[in-house]
């Protein structure tokens, strides 16, 4: 990601959300980060957590075995090709943890 990208999606975020009068909470989650600014910035609104580092949030991030389950069986029947096997994504996804 360019410089002028992530000054575009700054903008973009900022333009979104900020000060705006239909956005009471929002909540976004992602693998990156969203930049630290100053108050002065056109983000400082946004309080950041991680589910790597906040404990008290494991609870609410990720799938339980069941609902994994449950949305590989939707996949297959939607999927005339299946891509993938359930072997084959839990390898991938298997094995993320909060912190203890």
């Amino acid at each position: 990601m360019t410089e002028k990208d992530k000054a575009n999606y700054i903008d973009f975020l900022s333009n979104l959300l900020k000060d705006q009068p239909y956005v009471e909470l929002a909540y976004m989650t992602g693998i990156l980060p969203i930049a630290k600014y100053s108050s002065g910035s056109e983000l400082n609104m946004f309080y950041e957590y991680t589910m790597a580092s906040e404990e008290r949030f494991s609870e609410y991030f990720g799938f339980t075995e069941e609902e994994a389950n449950m949305l590989f069986a939707r996949y297959q029947s939607l999927t005339s090709t299946p891509h993938i096997t359930l072997t084959g994504l839990q390898m991938w996804y298997n094995g993320y943890h909060t912190k203890s």
